[in-house]
């Protein structure tokens, strides 16, 4: 269960994170590109976190 949950947020990830980058730095490489697709998944995982903290 916990890998199609990754997979899923890895595949939203990467969509959302593309689409970002080249919406706002059209001129960027791929490093930046892997960065946002990187901090948008490992940011998803946080506020994952953060919720289930509060719920206690």
């Amino acid at each position: 269960m916990r890998i199609q949950i990754f997979a899923i947020r890895l595949v939203l990830g990467i969509i959302f994170g593309v689409l970002l980058a080249r919406m706002f730095f059209p001129a960027s490489g791929t490093w930046l590109m892997f960065a946002i697709c990187a901090a948008l998944v490992f940011f998803a995982y946080c506020f994952e976190y953060l919720h289930k903290r509060d719920r206690g």
